[in-house]
């Protein structure tokens, strides 16, 4: 989802100049017709003050005020090359005039002109070190320009020559921010609100930063207080859209949607985001034409294309979709979600070799560790060993952290091709699973369990409803042991006893799962909620070693109904032989189950109109 960062673009017109400067006469504008130009501006009048601007040029030709505010309201009007013009006379009436070459700097960078308006800017500066918005101006032009290093100078020095500038603050924050210098940007922030509590830009971009750290509370907090302040700022009701899109609140998402689109109808991030939760709320068509507005007003927006495009996958159009895809690949060829989808495309159709080719086009220097993964599968799919052979000793050799999917895939290979298993995370690992009884081992009692229950109940959590490989059934939003919730404090206390355990029952084993054990690890924990009927189909976790505690489970029916199973085979590979290893485990409250992240697992739909409630965990590593 996009989100908006506001960039304060200074628009700086100092020096109201009325004295004529022409050779052969002595007039003097007179002081209403100045005050009546400035008042068709400031009321916003813009088409008005720059006829009038221009009547009065054709009667005083060198009156630099005229072509000031003939540029200015021009450069409002988006008429960039007019303004260019005007403030070139105004420079070739005053070349020494540091406000005239920030002003044609301005025009420039609006016009496109980014060499002219960076050269302009800096003969500001030059002809006047101590300008602080000129500085400002050229770090905004070099920002948009990727040159962040600069960028971030510019605004240093601006700020060196007005301490209480808070544009430049808001601005610094946003290039700081961009280079993942969170602490830095959130200073910066701070230091712009701390000079302008009512700044609205700023309150919008430290709630982006907020949300990119998953501070979800305290980024609906700042774009909240961003619309208290421009109760009609659509970026910032964008963004409040997107915090709480992330966290599941899509109704609340959908109307901070609407809300932006109202102030600013073409804004085409809302457009897309709102077409995106549309999908997420199963209203296809009001996706689609969401999609197909936006490609109206962006026909290039290879985002737009891809979007469409799942969405005709949901409505089981797959021609359309796949048409979608390709049109956003041909706009943008490294764009890897669109590969995952057209390479998904072809393999629900099974022509791998066309899959694969999909896949081999990305980068490699941006290829994901899925990826090369959806490779290896494409190559076992289709039964070509050699070229399945190739491409784990290449996953070996090219990715400098393990590649869990791959590693799924390679564990089950060798079983199907009773081979030697190359890439191997543990082995025989669903040996490696291990159940622990908190409850019997007297660790904790019922009462502990209903406090977490109660505990996640006030925890103010946020959650999803069936996303990814989770059917009828919800998954919280954030880590639950960074909340320092006593109750999760204890819980994460117990589980590190246990994982040392597990750690004791494995140590001298020379797999990489036990010779690179993390010697610190911090601990990410989600609760999953299952309703009737709910499943979970076949994954792996991307950490080391994975876990789930569970709270609450359904009466059952029937057979293994709310159990969940540990298997070799993951993500649909095709069997060649049933006799592979699985395991299903008994669920209970106050079981602690403990497996390799590798491990692909399911858990078995049940039929009960009870909820399954389970907290899963992941140790990561430092």
């Amino acid at each position: 989802m996009a989100l908006l960062i506001v960039n304060f673009r200074g628009f700086h017109t100092l020096g109201i100049f009325v004295q004529v400067h022409s050779l052969d006469s002595a007039q003097i504008l007179q002081q209403n017709d100045i005050q009546q130009l400035i008042g068709l501006y400031n009321a916003g009048r813009l088409t008005d003050a720059a006829r009038q601007a221009e009547a009065y040029i054709q009667r005083f030709p060198t009156t630099v005020f005229l072509y000031n505010i003939r540029g200015s309201a021009l450069l409002d009007l988006g008429n960039f090359e007019d303004a260019v013009l005007s403030f070139c006379k105004v420079i070739e009436l005053e070349p020494e005039s540091p406000e005239a070459h920030n002003n044609l700097g301005l025009a420039q960078q609006r016009a496109g002109a980014n060499d002219g308006a960076a050269d302009s800017y800096r003969e500001a500066v030059r002809l006047k070190p101590e300008f602080a918005e000129a500085h400002n101006n050229l770090g905004v032009l070099l920002s948009d320009l990727g040159q962040l290093d600069a960028a971030i100078d510019s605004y240093r020095t601006a700020l060196f020559y007005d301490p209480d500038f808070a544009e430049a603050y808001n601005n610094l924050g946003a290039a700081l921010a961009d280079l993942n210098q969170t602490g830095e940007a959130k200073d910066a922030y701070q230091k712009a609100l701390q000079r302008n509590p009512d700044y609205a830009e700023a309150h919008n971009n430290l709630g982006i930063l907020q949300q990119r750290q998953k501070r979800w509370d305290d980024a609906l907090e700042s774009y909240q207080r961003a619309l208290n302040i421009e109760p009609r700022y659509a970026g910032a009701h964008n963004n409040l859209g997107s915090a709480l899109q992330d966290i599941g609140r899509l109704d609340e998402a959908l109307k901070s949607y609407q809300r932006a689109l109202t102030a600013q109808p073409n804004l085409s991030e809302t457009i897309n985001n709102l077409g995106n939760i549309y999908r997420q709320l199963d209203r296809f068509e009001e996706a689609i034409d969401s999609f197909n507005k936006l490609l109206v007003l962006d026909p290039d927006n290879a985002e737009a294309h891809n979007n469409l495009g799942v969405v005709y996958k949901e409505c089981n159009r797959f021609k359309e979709a796949k048409d979608c895809y390709r049109r956003a690949l041909d706009l943008k060829p490294n764009f890897v979600d669109a590969r995952l989808n057209l390479g998904g495309a072809l393999l629900h159709e099974e022509k791998f070799d066309e899959a694969i080719e999909c896949y081999r086009i990305v980068d490699p220097l941006i290829e994901s560790s899925r990826v090369s993964a959806l490779v290896l599968e494409c190559y076992y799919r289709k039964g070509d060993r050699t070229a399945y052979d190739i491409q784990i000793q290449m996953i070996k050799a090219r990715q400098p952290t393990y590649n869990f999917r791959a590693g799924a895939a390679a564990a089950f290979v060798a079983n199907q091709y009773n081979s030697n298993n190359v890439y191997s995370f543990c082995e025989d690992p669903v040996e490696k699973v291990a159940v622990f009884d908190t409850l019997e081992d007297n660790v904790i009692d019922q009462t502990f369990i209903d406090e977490l229950c109660k505990a996640i109940e006030s925890s103010g959590a946020n959650e999803r409803f069936a996303p990814g490989h989770i059917s009828e059934g919800y998954k919280s939003v954030g880590n639950l042991f960074a909340k320092g919730i006593p109750e999760f404090v204890d819980l994460e206390s117990i589980i590190r006893t246990y994982t040392d355990k597990y750690y004791a029952l494995h140590e001298g084993e020379r797999s990489l799962f036990v010779q690179k054990w993390p010697q610190d690890f911090v601990l990410d924990g989600w609760y999953i909620r299952l309703l009737q009927g709910g499943e979970i189909s076949a994954h792996t976790h991307s950490a080391w070693l994975s876990g789930i505690f569970y709270l609450k489970l359904p009466n059952k029916k029937g057979g293994d109904e709310g159990n969940i199973e540990f298997t070799l085979c993951g993500y649909e590979l095709p069997v060649i032989k049933d006799d592979y290893p699985r395991q299903m485990v008994e669920t209970k409250p106050g079981a602690l189950v403990l497996f390799p992240s590798s491990l692909p697992h399911r858990v078995v739909p049940f039929t009960s109109d009870e909820e399954r409630i389970c907290l899963p965990f992941d140790i990561i590593p430092k």
